[in-house]
């Protein structure tokens, strides 16, 4: 899914994402959670080489899943590649 020219920020097109996968989860019952996407380094910061992390609800005051994109990878082919399915 290439980023759409109405998406102003990547921020914006992450949460654009997630929105259009919340009828996957409902295909199985479980609602997409509470959850917020943005770019931002890893844990490891920016020496890691982890492209992208989650972090549980139970981490974030709010009870919000946090997800982290490193700002050096190519979102548009990570989602396309479809390696966010497989957890890789």
């Amino acid at each position: 899914m290439d980023r759409p020219a109405t998406s102003p920020t990547r921020e914006a097109w992450l949460l654009a994402v997630a929105d259009k996968m919340a009828p996957l989860f409902a295909d199985h019952n479980t609602p997409l959670p509470r959850l917020r996407m943005s770019i931002g380094f890893t844990s490891r910061g920016p020496r890691g080489k982890t492209i992208g992390q989650c972090w549980s609800d139970k981490a974030s005051a709010d009870k919000t899943f946090e997800i982290f994109i490193d700002p050096r990878s190519d979102a548009p082919a990570l989602w396309k590649s479809g390696a966010w399915r497989a957890g890789r």
